[in-house]
């Protein structure tokens, strides 16, 4: 009974997960269909179009497909300040999903 009781613990233990996100920067590449250029150009100008997410849905009214492709380049560490005060480094415990420590808001 003991020994199962240690082994009870030793799995409850080892079930206990730690671990750390780190926010970096990366780019992402789109192909723009030679049709919708002038278009995209125009949205991106005007400030309609600011990120990928904008431009997915740039698409969908346009029932195009989006394709992205992660640029093989170095990310960047980011600090809070660059991150609008949020956290870019995040300690929590992945069994309960509880943050452990943050160092931003």
């Amino acid at each position: 009974m003991k020994n199962m009781k240690s082994l009870e613990k030793k799995l409850k233990d080892w079930r206990k997960i730690m671990n750390i996100d780190f926010k970096v920067t990366d780019w992402e590449r789109i192909e723009i269909p030679e049709k919708l250029e002038k278009q995209v150009m125009t949205e991106i100008k005007n400030n309609k179009i600011n990120n990928s997410d904008d431009l997915q849905m740039f698409f969908d009214k346009h029932d195009f497909v989006l394709s992205i492709d992660s640029i093989n380049s170095p990310t960047e560490s980011m600090t809070p300040e660059e991150n609008g005060g949020c956290s870019t480094v995040e300690v929590f415990n992945e069994s309960d999903g509880n943050i452990i420590w943050q160092n931003g808001i």
